[in-house]
């Protein structure tokens, strides 16, 4: 009778430890119909669900890897994007600012102009007037 009891108890106990080291396709499988061989088929039951489980688990973490991997990729992009839009940015605030010198250039030079042609106006207007 002793030995009824201790040997299921005892696989029990075998089959958590080959379980806990990782082989989850283990299966204690006492098949008495007494409480010993209903917590063995739980046993077996949960150890299924656990091996299902950490399968869904890895497919989520390869699906959630490769959604990561997309998205690096994408932010990549949008970064080379805005590192090309930063440097045209660059290149025409330079042709500006050089527009800009240009611009003030002329208009110091026109503005030179009509101050020479005023000026000589002024002298050919008093010189005509004093002859």
């Amino acid at each position: 009778m002793a030995s009824y009891i201790s040997l299921p108890i005892h696989r029990l106990h075998q089959g958590t430890e080959i379980i806990a080291s990782g082989n989850l396709d283990y299966k204690v499988g006492i098949d008495n119909k007494d409480e010993i061989g209903q917590l063995s088929r739980a046993f077996d039951q949960m150890t299924v669900d656990l091996k299902k489980s950490q399968e869904d688990l890895k497919g989520w973490g390869q699906t959630l890897e490769e959604r990561v991997k997309e998205r690096t990729k994408e932010l990549n992009q949008a970064q080379e994007a805005t590192l090309n839009i930063l440097e045209d940015l660059t290149e025409e605030k330079e042709k500006v600012s050089k527009y800009s010198r240009d611009l003030e250039n002329a208009i110091k030079v026109k503005s030179d102009f009509t101050s020479m042609v005023s000026h000589e106006l002024r002298i050919a207007i008093v010189s005509d007037g004093s002859a």
